[in-house]
C-alpha cells in the first residue's frame, strides 16, 4: 500500500485539517476573551505555542490508533470499521468546525467590525491651490479644504482624513497616488481657488486613487458671498459620486456673514503656521463685529485666551494664568447659552476638565458634543482619553484607534493608543504603537521611545530594553536615568540601579515631575515606603501625571499595600469614584463598544 493511501485509510489528512481548524478557531476566541479578564499577550502567545506543538503529537497519534466500532484503539490487532464509516465521521466533524469558523469569522467581520472596512468609501480631502496673483489669499484655498472636510465628515459610512494628515502633504512634490497610498484612501479630492476683486473661481476635482483617474471635475464662478453655496455643492458632488447607492441626507454649511468668514479663514490660517498671536485675535473680534452670532469664531476666539492662560502657567504667573482662563470660560458659558449643544464648544471644555482632573465635567461635556457631532474630532479623542482614564482601555482604545484611522499621519494618537495598551498590560501592541510613533515623528525621542523600553520590559526582555533607553534617550532627559534603573534591577544589577536611581535624586532633581520618576522607580524595584513618599509629593504638587499613569504597571508591587486604595481615592480614581463617572458617549455607527 502506498504512503497515501495508508495515510488516507488511517485518516491522518483529516486529523491534521480538524486539529488545524479547531485550533484557529480557539486562538479567535482567546483573543477575545483573554483581555476581557485583564490576561496579557504573553498568554495568548503561550496558547498559540502549545497549539503549534501539539500538532505534530496529534498527527503522529491518528497513525497509530484507529477509530473503531469499539472506540480508539491501537493500531495493532484493531478491527476497524470500514474506511466510509470512518471517513464521515471525521468529515462531519471537520466541517462542523469550519462551519463554525466561517460563521466566526463573518460575525466578526461583517457585524462586529463593520463600518471599519471602508473599501473605497474614503477621501482625503488636500488643501485647494492658491492660484491668485495675491499670495496673501492662501487662506482661502487652506479654509475651504478644512470646511470641506469637516462637512464631509459628518457623512455616516464615510472615512475622511482629517486636518492634520491631509494638510501635512501641502507643498510637498508628490502625487495624489502616493497621497492616497500612505493615508489608505480611495478617493483623492483637489482643487483650486482664484479670488479677483469679489469674485471667486474655484476648480474642484475628484480623483479615483486605485485606478488613478478622474471622476469628476467642476468650476465656479460666484461672487464671494456664494462662498456657502460652492462648499455645499462641491461635497454634494462628492458624496454622489461615492455612495450614490445609499439614501444620504449631506449636512449644509452654516451660513455667516461672508466678510466675517473670510476672517475667520485668516485666523485659522495664522493658528496653523503660528499660534496663537495678536493678529489672530484681532482677526476673530472683527469677524464678531461683523457677525455677532459666529459661534465658532466665538470659540477659537475662547481657545486663544486658554492658549495663552497655559503659557502664563508655564511662566509661573498663576494669576495672569487664572484670569485669561476665566475669560476663556466666561466665553465659551455665551455659547452655551446660545447653543447648548455647540459641538466645538463642548468639545473644547471637555478637553479643559479633562486636563484640569474633573472626569465627571469632561464626560458631561463630551457627551453633549458627540451628541450633536458623533463624528467631531476633538470630542472623539477626548472620549478616548476619558475612557483610558476611567480604566475602560478597551473602549478608549476602540475609540482611539477610530480617530487614527482618519489622522493617520498624527503621531499624537498613536501616542495616546500606547499608553492605552500599557496600562492595558499589552506591551507588544503597545511597542508596536510606540514604534508608529517614532516613525511619523522621528524627533519625538523621549516619551515614546521611553515607553518602548517600558513595553519590552514588561515582555521579560530586560537586555533589549537597556539597549533601548540607552540607544534612543539623551543621558541628560530624566527618562533615561528612570529606564536605566528598571532595567538594571531587572537584570540583578541592582548596585547599578541604585547608582541611576541616585541620579534621579541629585542631577535630575529640578526636572518637572521628577517625583513621579523616583517614586514609581522604587514601586519597581519593590521600595514602598519610599514609593509612597515621593508619590504623595508629586500627588501634592501636580497630580495630573499621577492620574494620567495611574492603571501603569510601575504601580504593580503597590496595589496590594493598604496605602494605595487611599492614594487613588485622594485623586478620585478609586474604583468607586471612577464608577460614579457615568459616561455613555454617542459614538458613530462604526464604533460598537466592546
Amino acid at each position: 500500500m502506498s504512503l497515501w493511501s495508508e495515510i488516507r485509510q488511517r485518516n491522518v489528512h483529516r486529523v491534521a485539517i480538524a486539529y488545524v481548524a479547531a485550533a484557529w478557531l480557539l486562538i479567535q476566541v482567546v483573543e477575545t476573551l483573554f483581555p476581557i479578564f485583564d490576561l496579557s499577550d504573553s498568554a495568548i502567545r503561550t496558547v498559540v505555542i502549545i497549539l503549534a506543538i501539539g500538532f505534530v503529537p496529534a498527527v503522529v497519534l491518528s497513525w497509530v490508533f484507529e477509530w473503531t466500532p469499539d472506540g480508539i484503539q491501537h493500531d495493532d490487532g484493531a478491527t476497524v470499521a470500514a474506511p466510509t464509516s470512518r471517513s464521515r465521521r471525521f468529515d462531519a466533524a471537520i466541517i462542523t468546525m469550519l462551519v463554525i469558523a466561517v460563521a466566526y469569522f463573518a460575525i466578526d467581520k461583517f457585524v462586529l467590525n463593520q463600518g471599519n472596512e471602508y473599501g473605497d468609501k474614503s477621501i482625503v480631502v488636500l488643501p485647494f491651490v492658491n492660484i491668485s496673483s495675491d499670495p496673501e489669499q492662501e487662506y482661502l484655498g487652506d479654509g475651504l479644504a478644512e470646511e470641506l472636510l469637516n462637512l464631509l465628515a459628518r457623512v455616516q459610512g464615510l472615512r475622511v482624513i482629517s486636518r492634520t494628515s491631509a494638510f501635512s502633504f501641502k507643498g510637498l512634490d508628490i502625487t495624489t497616488s502616493e497621497i492616497a497610498r500612505q493615508l489608505d484612501v480611495g478617493y483623492v479630492l483637489e482643487g483650486s481657488v482664484r479670488k479677483s476683486g469679489d469674485t471667486l473661481r474655484i476648480t474642484a476635482q475628484l480623483i479615483n486613487a486605485r485606478a488613478d483617474a478622474h471622476v469628476w471635475s467642476e468650476t465656479y464662478d460666484h461672487a464671494a458671498r456664494d462662498i456657502f453655496d460652492i462648499q455645499d455643492s462641491v461635497a454634494g458632488e462628492v458624496v454622489a459620486h461615492l455612495m450614490t447607492e445609499l439614501e444620504l441626507e449631506l449636512p449644509k454649511s452654516e451660513r455667516h456673514d461672508p466678510a466675517a468668514y473670510a476672517l475667520y479663514l485668516q485666523a485659522r490660517q495664522l493658528w496653523n503656521r503660528l499660534g496663537t498671536t495678536d493678529q489672530q485675535r484681532e482677526l476673530l473680534q472683527r469677524a464678531l463685529e461683523l457677525d455677532p452670532e459666529y459661534l465658532d469664531a466665538k470659540v477659537w476666539l475662547a481657545w486663544t485666551y486658554r492658549s495663552d492662560a497655559l503659557a502664563a502657567y508655564s511662566a509661573g504667573d498663576a494669576e495672569r494664568g487664572n484670569q485669561l482662563h476665566d475669560r476663556y470660560r466666561s466665553m465659551l458659558d455665551d455659547v452655551l447659552a446660545q447653543d447648548p449643544g455647540h459641538p466645538g464648544a463642548n468639545a473644547s471644555l471637555a478637553w479643559d476638565m479633562f486636563l484640569t482632573r474633573d472626569l465627571a465635567a469632561a464626560a458631561k461635556y463630551a457627551e453633549q458634543a458627540l451628541e450633536s457631532e458623533p463624528t467631531h474630532s476633538e470630542a472623539l479623542t477626548t472620549a478616548g482619553e476619558i475612557m483610558v482614564r476611567l480604566w475602560r482601555e478597551r473602549q478608549g482604545i476602540q475609540i482611539l484607534k477610530y480617530a487614527a484611522e482618519r489622522d493617520p499621519l498624527n503621531s499624537n494618537h498613536f501616542e495616546n493608543i500606547a499608553d492605552a495598551y500599557l496600562n492595558a498590560g499589552q506591551p507588544v501592541l503597545a511597542e508596536e504603537a510606540y514604534r508608529t510613533v517614532l516613525v511619523l515623528s522621528p524627533n519625538n525621542v523621549g516619551w515614546a521611545a521611553w515607553g518602548i523600553g517600558l513595553a519590552l520590559l514588561m515582555q521579560g526582555e530586560a537586555n533589549e530594553a537597556l539597549e533601548q533607553f540607552d540607544g534612543e534617550l539623551p543621558e541628560e532627559h530624566p527618562l533615561h536615568a528612570h529606564g536605566r534603573t528598571l532595567a538594571l534591577y531587572e537584570l540583578g544589577r541592582i548596585a547599578d540601579a541604585q547608582a541611576e536611581l541616585a541620579r534621579l535624586h541629585g542631577e535630575h532633581s529640578e526636572q518637572p515631575n521628577v517625583e513621579w520618576f523616583i517614586g514609581t522607580a522604587h514601586a519597581w524595584m519593590g521600595s514602598t515606603d519610599e514609593a509612597f513618599e515621593y508619590l504623595e509629593v508629586q500627588r501634592e504638587k501636580a497630580p495630573g501625571f499621577f492620574n494620567f499613569m495611574a492603571n501603569s504597571p510601575l504601580y504593580d508591587n503597590l496595589r496590594d499595600d493598604p496605602r494605595w486604595l487611599p492614594l487613588l481615592e485622594s485623586v478620585n480614581l478609586d474604583p468607586e469614584s471612577r464608577a460614579a463617572v457615568k459616561f455613555d458617549p454617542t459614538l458613530p455607527p462604526d464604533i460598537r463598544l466592546q
